[in-house]
């Protein structure tokens, strides 16, 4: 089985935004200082390492507002892996890209574990528009 990581870029202090975020302004005021590593993502070091390790993901999960707040990622947060965003309510909008609307946390782990893409079980454009909610047990419950 394979192991569930958490990446989040936090201030010493236990920030993940500025002040005042909100869908005008994703990361609060001065919220975007939390991202000047990333300036240095193609460089040795840290700041490489940190961004080819998050890159290597091969799933991401997100809570709602995260999701929204970052514009759905355009459907894609990177090289079009899962995208399991988990909601009480899903949306009646089919979700872009490779997104996955989940309301239940073990179930969305159990997701994002699963090492294939033939396994991630959105085959058809109907099951994209349901929500995710078999037990932890399953990784196909009403997804398909």
């Amino acid at each position: 089985m394979s192991s569930i990581r958490v990446d989040m870029t936090m201030s010493l202090d236990g920030y993940v935004t500025g002040p005042d975020d909100g869908p005008d302004a994703p990361m609060g005021t001065g919220g975007y200082r939390l991202f000047n590593w990333l300036d240095k993502r193609n460089d040795p070091g840290p700041s490489g390492e940190v961004f080819a390790e998050a890159l290597a993901t091969q799933a991401l999960t997100s809570g709602r507002r995260t999701y929204e707040l970052a514009g759905h990622w355009g459907g894609d947060h990177h090289n079009g892996v899962p995208i399991f965003v988990l909601t009480r309510e899903v949306p009646d909008e089919t979700p872009p890209g490779t997104v996955r609307f989940v309301t239940d946390v073990a179930h969305c782990a159990a997701l994002a574990r699963l090492r294939s893409v033939t396994e991630w079980p959105w085959c058809t454009e109907r099951a994209r528009r349901r929500p995710c909610s078999a037990p932890a047990s399953s990784t196909s419950g009403n997804c398909t």
